[in-house]
């Protein structure tokens, strides 16, 4: 998984630059989920990028980075991210059966 990619935090740090779409590729290739941040400071990737990387062919993994109890709500922003970029239940990982999700693991070692 790609956590944090653009290491962003509002009013500390604007953030990576980087040629999203070759990461985007490159993550797509090799099945490597991206990673959705839903806390209010970070939101990272932001709606807008994750689209991209959904037209690239990406999955995505959907969090809180929650570091206390009441972060844990943050996961909504991350799944507000999610529905305003398109992406599907079926491109999310979190929602992956317990099977799928262990297969995809294993198969990291191979690409």
């Amino acid at each position: 998984m790609l956590g944090h990619p653009q290491g962003r935090r509002y009013n500390v740090r604007r953030g990576v630059n980087a040629n999203w779409d070759l990461v985007f590729q490159s993550a797509a290739r090799r099945q490597v989920a991206i990673e959705i941040d839903g806390l209010w400071d970070r939101q990272d990737v932001h709606y807008a990028l994750a689209a991209r990387a959904l037209a690239h062919g990406c999955i995505f993994a959907l969090d809180s980075d929650a570091h206390s109890n009441p972060e844990l709500d943050s996961v909504d922003i991350a799944l507000a991210h999610a529905k305003l970029a398109g992406i599907l239940q079926e491109g999310i990982i979190n929602y992956w059966s317990n099977t799928k999700i262990l297969d995809w693991a294993r198969g990291a070692w191979d690409r």
